[in-house]
């Protein structure tokens, strides 16, 4: 294992990664495999529902488990934008509040931006140059925009919520 996460089970870290593979998820707990990039695959759990191929940030502390061994104990979650075109296309064209945003869509919008935060600043500030450019119906812009600053505020206040050690369906609850 990298040096880098190699860090003793009392200090507090924030590891970074795609969900790489899951052994068990529900609604409010889940395990699995991070791949942390450079840093190798790490061994997750954490009180929260995660699925195969999320870009995700845990931050937690490693703990010796009894049965499954060394993990990386996640007492909260946040989700992240994937780092490459080829997944913020996923993201965007398998996103399910993204409605008319398509593969072929999804791809245009992503090279037409060239980086995650340049295409969040054309997505919050920029839908009419996406439409001129990318003759894409203002409708279907104007719906992403809307959803995606939501999925975005929501995230942020799920990832503030869970260092408080709540559960998914409190948290879900507190935001109903």
């Amino acid at each position: 294992m990298p040096e880098a996460l190699q860090m003793q089970s009392s200090q507090t870290q924030t590891i970074s990664g795609i969900i790489d593979h899951v052994y068990f998820a529900s609604p409010t707990f889940s395990a699995g495999v991070l791949d942390a990039g450079d840093n190798g695959k790490v061994k997750f759990s954490g009180k929260f529902h995660v699925d195969k191929g999320e870009s995700v940030s845990l931050v937690g502390d490693w703990q010796m488990h009894a049965k499954y061994g060394r993990q990386f104990a996640a007492k909260s979650l946040s989700c992240d934008l994937p780092d490459t075109k080829e997944g913020l296309a996923r993201y965007l064209a398998g996103h399910q509040d993204f409605k008319g945003i398509g593969t072929v869509t999804a791809e245009k919008l992503v090279n037409y931006a060239g980086s995650a935060d340049r295409l969040d600043s054309l997505i919050r500030e920029g839908i009419d140059q996406l439409q001129a450019a990318l003759h894409i119906p203002a409708e279907t812009l104007s719906t992403l925009r809307q959803q995606w600053i939501a999925n975005a505020a929501e995230n942020k206040v799920r990832s503030y919520l869970s260092a408080f050690d709540l559960s998914p369906h409190q948290i879900s609850t507190l935001l109903e």
